[in-house]
């Protein structure tokens, strides 16, 4: 009787044991698929954006925060290329590159597709001083850039920021120029409107979202409800309802991720 009690015990507990193996086997199984549907969501975003074009925390297409851009320009793009302004801030602009093409009839990029933010060599805060203008004018790695309230010399072949304004390039999500902010909400869910100072930066309304947060994607004032006078008031932080109907993204600035993390 012994025996048999024994033996059915051994029984059970091997059945047990089965069940609760297949039971964290299936556990398991349930959490790797999950992490595999996660993993075919982020290819499929992917897929959707050509590489060549795609934006990311850091770049634009092949153009790459911190890097060279002729090379990239000339061999991967057919890009012509223009020295000139960036950023212009209360008549403060920084050293640009413009990159896009030169239609038929032209002698000059007619349409941009984005600017190139140039890496600071020295800045000055004198436009007029004609030494500070001619101190590395024998350094073709450099080239010089005044406006009426700052001045610097820039490195010719260097990256700090991107500026885009072709609707070809796009984030993974398929979200760039041209796309709403109906659209932003449903890539991103959580999107942040911030308001800075729209009476000397052309770039003063950026959109920001967690996912990329070096990337602001820049809105036009005209588009607010109201327009200017309105947003005005409105305070450092702005909602959807403040701007008109599918209101587009205008440009979008891939920011320096250095400059980011200080500020």
């Amino acid at each position: 009787m012994n025996t048999k009690k024994s033996l059915l015990i051994a029984v059970l507990g091997l059945f047990m044991f089965g069940c609760g193996s297949n039971m964290m086997g299936n556990r398991e199984t349930e959490g790797e698929q999950a992490e595999s549907e996660v993993a075919a969501e982020e290819a499929d975003d992917m897929d959707n954006v050509d590489t060549k074009f795609l934006i990311t925390n850091s770049s634009a297409g092949y153009f790459e925060i911190g890097l060279s851009w002729q090379d990239i320009a000339v061999n991967e793009y057919d890009y012509a290329a223009t020295q000139g302004y960036g950023i212009c801030v209360d008549a403060c602009c920084d050293g640009g590159i413009t990159l896009g093409y030169i239609p038929d009839g032209y002698d000059f990029i007619n349409e941009p597709d984005m600017t190139i933010g140039a890496v600071l060599f020295e800045g000055g805060e004198f436009p007029d001083d004609v030494k500070f203008a001619n101190k590395h004018k024998k350094n073709r790695d450099l080239f010089f850039i005044t406006s009426d309230n700052c001045c610097g010399w820039y490195w010719n072949d260097k990256i700090n920021y991107l500026m885009v304004y072709s609707d070809k390039y796009k984030t993974a999500e398929g979200i760039g120029v041209g796309s709403t902010l109906e659209e932003m909400k449903k890539a991103f869910g959580k999107i942040t409107i911030s308001i800075g100072w729209i009476e000397e930066d052309g770039n003063a309304i950026q959109v920001s979202v967690d996912k990329y947060p070096t990337l602001r994607f820049i809105l036009d004032y005209e588009s607010a409800v109201g327009g200017y006078e309105a947003l005005s008031a409105v305070g450092e932080t702005a909602e959807i309802s403040d701007f008109k109907p599918r209101t587009k993204i205008e440009r979008v600035l891939v920011k320096n991720p250095s400059e980011e993390t200080n500020e």
